[in-house]
C-alpha cells in the first residue's frame, strides 16, 4: 500500500508540479521532500479517521437505506397516470453544473481542513489553493467518471469476466498433465497462486476419502501427477 501511495504522489508531483516548477527553481528536491512529508501526514490522518468508521454499518445499512429511498422516490415519480404522482426532488447540487462545483468546493474545504497538517492549516492562501485543486482535479473528474453509465457498465462487465476467469481456474484445478514433463510445464507456465493452490486440492480430497493407497493406485493406473506429494499415512 505504501508503495502504491508513493507512486501516486510521484506521478502527481511530476505531472502537476514539476512540469512548471522545474523551470522556475533549482531547489534540488527540497519542495518534493516537503510535499512528500505533508502527503504522508495526510495519509495518516485519513487512515486514522477511516479506522473509526463502521464499514459494515455504512455498506449494509446506510448505503442500502439511501438506495432504497432513492428508488422508492423514483418509482413514485414515475407512477401510472391513475396514481398520484409525487415529484422527484433532486439534491441542490444537481440543479446545474455551477451548483455541483460549489458543493464539491465545500466538500474539498472540509477535507483540507480535516486532513491538512496542523502547521499548514493557518495559511489561508494554501487552504484555498488546495481546496480548488482538489475540486477541479480530483472530485469533479471523479464524480463525472462514476456517474457515467458506460463506465458503470464496463465495471460490471469486468467483474463478470473476472468471476468467469476464476470459475475457469477452478475447473482447471482438476486437470492433470499426462506426463511429469507436461505437469512441470503446467506449473512453470502459470503464475496464478490461487490456481496452483487449487491444483493440489484434488489429491488431498482423494487422500481423505480413500487413503494413501487409493491415490497411489490411481496415479499408477492413470499415469497422472499432482502438484503435491501423497500425504503420509496417519
Amino acid at each position: 500500500m505504501d508503495k502504491a501511495l508513493k507512486e501516486v504522489f510521484d506521478y502527481s508531483y511530476r505531472d502537476y508540479i514539476q512540469s512548471w516548477y522545474g523551470n522556475l527553481s533549482k531547489d534540488e528536491g527540497q519542495l518534493y521532500h516537503l510535499l512528500l512529508e505533508d502527503f504522508w501526514e495526510i495519509a495518516r490522518q485519513l487512515h486514522h479517521r477511516m479506522s473509526h468508521v463502521d464499514v459494515v454499518k455504512v455498506v449494509c445499512n446506510d448505503v442500502v437505506r439511501t438506495l432504497l429511498t432513492h428508488f422508492c422516490d423514483l418509482k413514485a415519480a414515475n407512477a401510472r397516470q391513475e396514481e398520484q404522482l409525487r415529484p422527484f426532488v433532486l439534491h441542490a447540487c444537481l440543479r446545474n453544473s455551477d451548483e455541483e462545483v460549489r458543493f464539491l468546493q465545500t466538500c474539498a474545504r472540509v477535507l483540507v481542513f480535516c486532513l491538512l497538517p496542523s502547521k499548514d492549516i493557518q495559511s489561508l492562501s494554501l487552504h484555498i489553493m488546495l481546496a480548488e485543486i482538489l475540486t477541479t482535479k480530483v472530485l469533479k473528474p471523479l464524480v463525472t467518471l462514476l456517474s457515467n453509465p458506460d463506465y458503470i457498465n464496463q465495471m460490471l462487465l469486468a467483474q463478470l469476466e473476472h468471476r468467469e476467469q476464476m470459475n475457469e481456474h477452478h475447473k482447471r484445478a482438476y486437470t492433470y498433465a499426462p506426463s511429469y514433463e507436461e505437469f512441470i510445464k503446467l506449473i512453470n507456465s502459470n503464475s496464478d497462486v490461487e490456481f496452483l493452490k487449487q491444483l493440489r486440492c484434488r489429491d488431498h480430497l482423494l487422500a481423505g476419502i480413500g487413503g494413501r493407497e487409493h491415490v497411489l493406485s490411481r496415479r499408477r493406473t492413470e499415469g497422472l501427477y499432482s502438484i503435491c506429494p501423497v500425504p503420509p499415512s496417519l
